[in-house]
């Protein structure tokens, strides 16, 4: 039998214990049940200014967005630090970041690309693709067997005609617009119906320069005469298709089609998009998201001939050389709406020119 000391020993340590245990339940009870009201009111302005994006797709609500995101994640810190301490809240982050760069080195095994994920800079690439888009990237290894899968026509040139047109480069700074007849200082792709309009071809970083100095009168001087493609690698034929320009309709002019040497190429919106690093010499900087229209192959080497298809010409007539295989990041294999606006804010800004119009196809 317990001696009498025991028993009270037994009885006095028994509460105490269902005591503390009782207490934390209390405690840990009470912690999840309370509300913040400065982070509920976070949480419900992330959401409204979410919404309004989403409504208006106005770029300054993302720099409102992110504002209001840092915020919250500064409050949520400073209530953990509280009632967690530093040290929990320190080995809480360190095991976030963690589980990221595992997620994030398994993306690159899997896609075997070392940037698995890129972000639509613009909308270029409307309907399909719209700025802020996430895009999940896949490597291409083989670039010949890449352009034989998705069928992409590849048309061969020697290193001698890739090397003369890299010499003479502005002269395939050239695509085909409207001027308008009453005034043709008045440059454009896109046509109000019925209004009188004629063709001419235009060298693009002409008018874009003229355009940059606001000198819209001189835009006459940078038309050129359609026999300056001859001796082009690359000649451009446009068609007249239609636009919709804040919900109206327009005519428009697009390249939609281009000639090398024999082989007569039509744009075809099921090839593939691929993203591709620019270079000094190109006149758009940062990464390209647009569907390759053709490859021109070198020896070995390819280049792409790609262009955006809410764009009216390819991206070498708007300045930019044809990225080669070492440029190309990857292709497109799946997109996540809006995720990257965040990225776009962080890099210093968002491009929403042409943002108001899109290529009817």
């Amino acid at each position: 039998m317990k001696s009498a000391k025991e028993k009270l020993e037994k009885k006095r340590t028994r509460p105490k214990a269902k005591t503390k245990a009782s207490l934390k339940a209390r405690k840990d009870k009470k912690k999840a049940g309370r509300a913040n009201p400065i982070e509920i009111a976070l949480y419900v302005l992330l959401a409204i200014v979410f919404a309004a994006f989403v409504i208006t797709e106005e770029a300054i609500f993302t720099f409102v967005f992110l504002a209001v995101f840092l915020v919250l994640i500064a409050e949520e810190i400073r209530i953990n630090i509280k009632e967690e301490g530093i040290k929990k809240t320190v080995k809480e982050a360190l095991e976030a970041i963690a589980i990221v760069l595992v997620l994030w080195i398994i993306a690159v095994l899997l896609l075997g690309n070392a940037s698995p994920i890129d972000v639509v800079p613009s909308c270029s690439m409307l309907p399909t693709l719209r700025i802020g888009d996430l895009v999940v990237l896949e490597h291409i290894s083989n670039m010949s067997a890449f352009l034989q899968k998705y069928k992409i026509p590849v048309v061969k040139v020697t290193p001698q005609q890739y090397q003369s047109m890299l010499e003479n480069m502005n002269s395939e700074f050239v695509a085909y617009y409207a001027y308008l007849g009453f005034n043709p200082s008045d440059i454009t792709y896109l046509i109000k119906p019925g209004v009188p309009y004629n063709v001419a071809l235009y060298n693009v970083t002409c008018l874009d320069m003229y355009s940059s100095e606001g000198k819209a009168a001189d835009f006459y001087r940078c038309q050129v005469n359609e026999s300056e493609q001859k001796n082009n690698l690359i000649k451009y034929h446009y068609s007249l298709g239609e636009a919709l320009v804040n919900g109206s309709k327009y005519l428009t002019i697009y390249t939609s089609s281009i000639t090398i040497g024999n082989t007569t190429i039509t744009e075809n919106y099921s090839n593939p998009i691929v993203v591709y690093r620019t270079t000094p010499l190109d006149t758009f900087s940062g990464d390209i998201v647009h569907r390759v229209v053709a490859a021109i192959q070198v020896g070995q080497t390819y280049y792409l001939l790609t262009k955006g298809d809410n764009n009216p010409i390819l991206d070498i007539q708007a300045g930019n050389y044809p990225p080669s295989t070492s440029q190309v990041m990857g292709y497109v294999i799946a997109k996540v709406p809006w995720l990257g606006y965040i990225t776009l804010a962080l890099k210093g800004g968002i491009e929403t020119q042409g943002c108001d119009q899109q290529l009817l196809h």
